[in-house]
């Protein structure tokens, strides 16, 4: 008897304590809808509660497709099939990709059916849809899809697979790899791909872009910001210079956590631009919130707890010890 009691105990105290981190989801939502988003996948990966992992569910169909996370999106559609409404809503997402693409919807759907799949079986199908799209463009914004979830899923295997019956595959998605997956000399990678004569100006700022961002992932954030410039200064040719963009975004990052805020700060003052991920939030709430940043940031602390033990979680780990 004493037995069945002690482990009702902590079946009670189990789902307390996945309800107290549910509400604390809720509460953060309201304030920044984005950093609510790995406290909900904090509860998906560690609740034993079927209701709560449902409901974290339903948050993350809502905000994997209003912040545009559609690698996430499909993760998660194919781990937790979701109800008709949502899915709905998914295969209409589904309809204006291939319609953008140019490629049949049903083929889209296999596509991204076999890339959330790891096992090794399902690799040469997925070559064999690769191979039979002719069109360059089409062919580099499905691989660009096929990437971020693979890299996503830490499925780098089938990456190596698909580059290596792609030998001309495009420079800057090879890059993306590289810098990932850390299994090659990333500085000679770029020298080689960098040498490339017939490189795009949009190649060429995504290979500053990528490396720039793997120097700040292996904490050398002088030539990090260095890199991350260069890429802003390739993208100016077609931008406004009232505009902030993802290069600028990152250097001022890379600024804060070289410990230079207020440079990193000076670069976005004042600017309004799209928020795309978290860092970009905590960014804004730092340079832009005055002297309510401080209290907004320690209302989302458990979210920037959750970012710091993630991996390149340095912005994360930088803003917590202000605090």
């Amino acid at each position: 008897m004493r037995k069945k009691v002690f482990c009702l105990f902590f079946f009670i105290i189990g789902n307390l304590f996945a309800s107290v981190s549910y509400n604390t989801a809720k509460k953060i939502e309201k304030s920044s809808p984005i950093l609510s988003i790995v406290l909900y996948e904090d509860i998906l990966a560690n609740s034993k509660n079927k209701k709560v992992i449902q409901n974290a569910v339903n948050r993350l169909y809502y905000l994997y497709m209003r912040y545009n996370k559609y690698d996430d999106l499909f993760i998660l559609n194919h781990e937790h099939p979701p109800g008709k409404s949502t899915q709905k809503k998914i295969d209409k997402l589904l309809k204006k990709i291939s319609h953008d693409f140019r490629i049949e919807e049903g083929v889209l759907k296999e596509v991204f059916k076999l890339t959330v799949q790891k096992d090794i079986s399902y690799r040469k199908k997925l070559l064999d849809l690769l191979k039979s799209e002719h069109d360059d463009l089409t062919l580099k914004y499905i691989l660009k899809y096929i990437f971020a979830i693979k890299i996503k899923i830490k499925d780098f295997e089938s990456l190596r697979y698909i580059i290596s019956e792609f030998p001309i595959l495009y420079p800057d998605l090879r890059m993306v790899y590289y810098v990932a997956s850390r299994e090659e000399n990333v500085d000679k990678v770029m020298q080689e791909l960098s040498a490339i004569s017939d490189l795009s100006h949009a190649e060429k700022l995504d290979l500053l872009f990528y490396y720039a961002t793997y120097l700040k992932n292996i904490g050398q954030y002088r030539m990090s910001v260095r890199f991350f410039r260069m890429s802003y200064s390739f993208s100016q040719k077609n931008q406004s210079k009232h505009s902030v963009n993802r290069s600028m975004l990152e250097t001022a990052k890379t600024l804060l956590i070289a410990g230079k805020s207020k440079d990193g700060c000076k670069l976005i003052k004042g600017y309004k631009f799209p928020i795309e991920n978290e860092g970009d939030e905590v960014l804004d709430i730092y340079c832009n919130k005055g002297k309510q940043n401080k209290k907004k940031l320690q209302v989302l602390k458990p979210s920037l707890v959750l970012l710091a033990e993630k991996e390149n979680g340095q912005l994360y780990k930088k803003i917590l010890k202000g605090l």
